[in-house]
C-alpha cells in the first residue's frame, strides 16, 4: 500500500516517511460550591499537520508524476506562505488492489516551513519541513445604515460609495457612475428609454502605473477619495464637448466589433491601425474635461498626507521594479516603517485594492505582454514575471482578461 500527499492540487514529489497531526483539547474544569469538579467540554482546537518533505534534485524511478526541481517546489511553498491562502491538504491511500482510498482532506494555511540542505546526507537534494495548520471559515454579520443611504448587500465589498440617491433623466443627459458604485436603473411612466453606455477599467489609462496622472487624478477615483458629480445635463458648462467626446469613443467601440466579410475586414483592419491609441486619448480628453468643469469633487478630509503620499510611491516604484522577485508584506511593510496589518489597511485605502491584488495585476500585465510580443512557453511567461504556480497563473490569467494566456497569445499574434 502507498500515499499520496496533494497540496493545493500540487503531488508531492515524495511520498513523506512521516506525517504527525496534532488535535489539542479545549476543555476546562469548574469547581461547584460542593467542591466536585466538573468537565466544560468545548470544540477541539485547530489541527496541526507536520511532516517533512524531500525535493530531490535529479529524476528517480520512485517519485510521483509531475516531478520538478526543487526550486519550483519552494516558489510554490513560498507563495502559499506569502499570501496565506487557505488550500486543500489531501492524502490517499492505495489499496492492495490499487485502488485509491480516502485519508485526509483538510482545509489548510501553510503555518512555517524550513529548507534543510546537507550536502552529506542529502547531496544536492532539499528537505522541507512543514507545519500546516488547519482553517475554519468563519463570518461576521454587521447591520449598519450605509453612508449617504446608499445600500450595500451583505457580504459584498464595496469602497468609496458616492452620494447615493435618487435621479431623473431626460435625453442628452450624461450620467457618471463612480467606481465601486451599486446602481439600477428603471424606467418611469412605463415609458421606453435607449441609452449608450461606456464601461472600462481605469486601467486603459494607466492606473496600475504609478506616476504623477494616476496618482493624483485616477487612484482618488479608483479608491473613493475623489466622486463624480452623477448627472450632467444640457446646457451645463462642457456637456457639449462631453457629449461629443462620449459619441466618438462610442463609435470607436462600434466600428471595432462590427462583423465584417473577408475583404471588408483587411480594408477596415487598415483604418483600425492607431484606433486603440485614439481610444485613449479621447478617454483622457474626456477625463481631463470632467476636472476642468468641476465634475469630479473631493470628499471631505480625504486629502492623503503628503508624507504618507511619498512612502505609498516609494511601495509602488519598489514594486514596479521588483515585480518578477519573491515579495512579502513583511518587506513591503519596512519600506513604510508600518506594522503589517497596518500597511495592508494602508495600501487598500490608498491604492483600492490589496498589495497583493495589486502585485499580481503588474505580474499579469508583464506576462500579457510576454504572450504578445514573444514566442516563450506559458510556464516561462509565468515564471519570469514572478509566478511560481502554473495552475494559480491559469486562474488569475483568466479571471483579469476573460481568456486563456493561449487564446491571449492567438488573438494578440492577429492584430
Amino acid at each position: 500500500m502507498g500515499y499520496q500527499f496533494y497540496l493545493d492540487g500540487v503531488l508531492l514529489p515524495v511520498t513523506p516517511g512521516r506525517m504527525t497531526q496534532t488535535v489539542k483539547s479545549r476543555n476546562g474544569t469548574a469547581r461547584l460550591l460542593s467542591g466536585e469538579e466538573i468537565n466544560l467540554p468545548e470544540a477541539p482546537a485547530l489541527r496541526e499537520v507536520e511532516l517533512e518533505v524531500l525535493l530531490p534534485h535529479r529524476y528517480y524511478p520512485f517519485l510521483n508524476r509531475g516531478w520538478q526541481y526543487p526550486a519550483w517546489y519552494l516558489n510554490f511553498f513560498d507563495l502559499l506562505k506569502t499570501e496565506q491562502k487557505h488550500v486543500q491538504f489531501i492524502v490517499y491511500r492505495k489499496g492492495m488492489d490499487n485502488s485509491l482510498r480516502f485519508g485526509t482532506n483538510l482545509t489548510v494555511v501553510l503555518e512555517d516551513y524550513a529548507v534543510e540542505e546537507d550536502a552529506e546526507e542529502l547531496g544536492d537534494d532539499v528537505r522541507v519541513t512543514m507545519r500546516l495548520r488547519e482553517w475554519r471559515p468563519w463570518s461576521v454579520k454587521t447591520v449598519s445604515q450605509a453612508e449617504y443611504g446608499t445600500t450595500v448587500d451583505s457580504g459584498r465589498e464595496t469602497s468609496g460609495a458616492p452620494s447615493g440617491g435618487t435621479y431623473t433623466v431626460k435625453k442628452g443627459d450624461l450620467l457618471l457612475i463612480s467606481p465601486h458604485t451599486l446602481h439600477a436603473a428603471r424606467v418611469a411612466g412605463g415609458g421606453r428609454m435607449i441609452s449608450d453606455s461606456l464601461v472600462f477599467h481605469l486601467n486603459m489609462l494607466g492606473y496600475s502605473v504609478p506616476d504623477a496622472c494616476s496618482i493624483r487624478y485616477l487612484g482618488p477615483l479608483q479608491n473613493g477619495k475623489y466622486r463624480f458629480m452623477p448627472v450632467i445635463r444640457s446646457g451645463q458648462a462642457g456637456h457639449e464637448e462631453l457629449q461629443e467626446c462620449l459619441k466618438e469613443l462610442l463609435g470607436c467601440v462600434e466600428d471595432k466589433n462590427r462583423t465584417l466579410s473577408g475583404q471588408e475586414e483587411g480594408r477596415a483592419a487598415m483604418r483600425w491601425e492607431g484606433k486603440e491609441l485614439y481610444m485613449k486619448e479621447l478617454l483622457f480628453r474626456f477625463f481631463r474635461l470632467l476636472y476642468q468643469h468641476g465634475y469630479v469633487v473631493k470628499k471631505e478630509s480625504s486629502a492623503l498626507d503628503p508624507n504618507a503620499e511619498e512612502k505609498l510611491k516609494t511601495v509602488l516604484s519598489y514594486i514596479r521594479e521588483h515585480y518578477a522577485e519573491r515579495l512579502t508584506i513583511e518587506e513591503l511593510a519596512g519600506l513604510c516603517h508600518f506594522s503589517q496589518p497596518y500597511f495592508m489597511s494602508f495600501f487598500k485605502k490608498c491604492v483600492g485594492m490589496t498589495c497583493v491584488e495589486y502585485i499580481n495585476q503588474c505580474r499579469l500585465s508583464r506576462a500579457a505582454e510576454a504572450l504578445a510580443t514573444t514566442d516563450a512557453p506559458v510556464m516561462d511567461a509565468a515564471l519570469e514575471n514572478g509566478f511560481r504556480n502554473l495552475s494559480y497563473f491559469n486562474k488569475l490569467f483568466r479571471r483579469e482578461f476573460g481568456k486563456t494566456p493561449r487564446e491571449y497569445r492567438r488573438e494578440a499574434k492577429k492584430r
